[in-house]
């Protein structure tokens, strides 16, 4: 995972409820509704009439929980169902670059566990950790992060053998930011590739369920967890905490497996004009500095309104096109070169 660390519960437990004077004290202060800050807090409607003082006996408290033992968050079935279930691996990876194309890892861990329809965690099958010598120094930035020291990793080496077999026999293998550790894995351990991924970061609508932000360690705490640890085998606790997040008793795991089992259209803004280029990012497209174009992944049904666009607001007249799946999505991908 790339500088990113999560959370269960039920409901909308990312809101926080207020008392009906809205968590402030609404005793006028005397001066308060003068000065450089007035005018902002009328702009904000912050109290009623002129300026409130903050009275921190009046703020409604809220509590989060640390992180359990993953086994806590195993629901087993309890009502005989017997229907199909998923195998999904929760990776994460602590390496000494942000760039998976450089970077040599140096923390690994992976929690398989079984998933049943409704995307309910009903068995866990493994839990390993392994730390390997990176070949450099890990930077000093990282070390703070992590808190692993290049002496902690000396001389150590991974299994590619067991790893390969562990993280090929799960259905889906899942990161806080996909496009990082499945580019990573892919480098270190060949066997791999072609696994399907699914990206908890960025195939959950975490803004639409009451979130603020897609970092780890944030939507952690909006679910009412925190975790003070940031190596491999904590941030894999914390994902696990905060696939089991439910709404209307619906882990967000199901919407997870759900959208990263679509097939998409990745299209390309093929000679589309350079005045084009701010429209483009403020639609989403992310410029591709290798093949020099933007590039933009859409679901299949919208792909003749992309069009459409492309040609009206950015002057875009024949896209390049390519069909992605969960096995291929989160690489580096090449658009199919123009006719």
């Amino acid at each position: 995972m790339d500088n990113t660390s999560n959370g269960a519960g039920s409901g909308s437990g990312s809101n926080i409820e207020r008392g009906p004077d809205d968590g402030f004290d609404q005793t006028p202060v005397e001066g308060l509704n003068a000065g450089p800050g007035a005018e902002l807090l009328r702009t904000l409607d912050i109290g009623t009439g002129g300026g409130h003082y903050f009275n921190d006996v009046s703020w409604n408290m809220r509590s989060i929980r640390c992180v359990g033992t993953p086994e806590l968050l195993v629901r087993p079935r309890s009502d005989g169902s017997n229907g199909p279930l998923c195998r999904v691996g929760i990776v994460d990876c602590e390496a000494t670059s942000t760039d998976p194309e450089r970077a040599e890892l140096f923390d690994l861990a992976l929690a398989i566990v079984e998933v049943d329809a409704n995307g309910v965690i009903v068995s866990l099958t493994a839990f390993e950790h392994a730390q390997r010598d990176p070949g450099k120094p890990i930077p000093a930035d990282v070390v703070r992060i992590t808190r692993v020291t290049d002496a902690m990793v000396a001389g150590k080496q991974l299994d590619h053998a067991h790893w390969e077999s562990l993280l090929c026999s799960c259905d889906y293998l899942v990161a806080h930011n996909a496009a990082y550790d499945a580019i990573l894995l892919e480098r270190l351990l060949p066997n791999i590739s072609g696994a399907r991924w699914a990206c908890s970061m960025t195939q959950i609508d975490w803004t639409g369920h009451g979130f603020d932000g897609r970092n780890l360690g944030y939507l952690l705490m909006q679910a009412g967890f925190y975790n003070s640890a940031h190596r491999a085998s904590a941030d894999v606790i914390t994902l696990l905490h905060l696939l089991s997040w439910a709404e209307d008793f619906v882990p967000v795991m199901h919407e997870l497996l759900t959208n990263a089992d679509k097939d998409s259209l990745l299209i390309g803004a093929y000679k589309a004009p350079y005045s084009s280029k701010t429209v483009l990012r403020d639609r989403g497209y992310r410029w591709n500095a290798i093949d020099k174009i933007w590039m933009k992944e859409v679901d299949l049904e919208l792909a003749e309104i992309e069009r459409r666009w492309l040609y009206h607001e950015a002057g875009c007249i024949s896209p390049l096109i390519m069909p992605v799946n969960a096995r291929q999505r989160f690489r580096r991908m090449r658009l199919p070169s123009p006719r």
